[in-house]
């Protein structure tokens, strides 16, 4: 399949569910997660767009892998509810996610500079070390979050961020040990 296939399909995937939740969030009189959505796919679309249209290429399977993610995190896991029907299925989007990201993140920087993808070990490593930063940033975030909602927290206690952050190193050592078959 080629890219313009993966590119059509990723901007119909995101678009179809968070133009789904905006309208739905706002029929509910949910506007926080109204705004939520529309920010992400404020963020998003752009994204996809300028990596298509420009000489950025990141491989299809990355952008899937990530637009995935996002739709993981805010429609099943966010407005089907599933962080709090299951108790592991955060945990498990936190390893995809780590390892979607940490796969995006390298690609962008191995665009910027492309002789970081020399040596098998670096690769891993920084790879690895990408996703586990953005993994950390990521639970950063959502301290910061509970920090100003009383409503919906995301955290909930110790053990959650524990399990989020090892999850984060599973996720990221993964994409590290793919990234070695992939970019070299």
């Amino acid at each position: 399949m080629s890219d313009q296939y993966f590119f059509i399909l990723n901007i119909s995937i995101i678009s179809l569910f968070q133009i789904y939740l905006i309208i739905s969030y706002f029929r509910k009189n949910i506007k926080g997660k109204a705004f939520e959505n529309l920010l992400i796919y404020a963020v998003v679309l752009p994204f996809l767009l300028y990596e298509h249209f420009s000489e950025l290429n990141i491989m299809s399977f990355i952008l899937t892998c990530s637009v995935l993610t996002v739709i993981g995190h805010s429609f099943v896991g966010t407005y089907l509810n599933f962080y709090f029907k299951s108790k592991t299925y955060d945990r498990y989007l936190h390893l995809f996610g780590a390892f979607s990201f940490a796969l995006l993140a390298f690609s962008i920087l191995n665009h910027i500079i492309p002789f970081m993808n020399e040596i098998w070990v670096y690769t891993f490593l920084l790879v690895t070390t990408l996703g586990i930063t953005i993994g950390v940033l990521f639970e950063i975030a959502e301290f910061i979050h509970d920090s100003f909602s009383k409503k919906m927290k995301c955290q909930h206690g110790l053990a959650d961020t524990d399990f989020d952050l090892i999850f984060n190193v599973f996720g990221s050592a993964i994409a590290g040990l793919l990234s070695i078959f992939i970019f070299l």
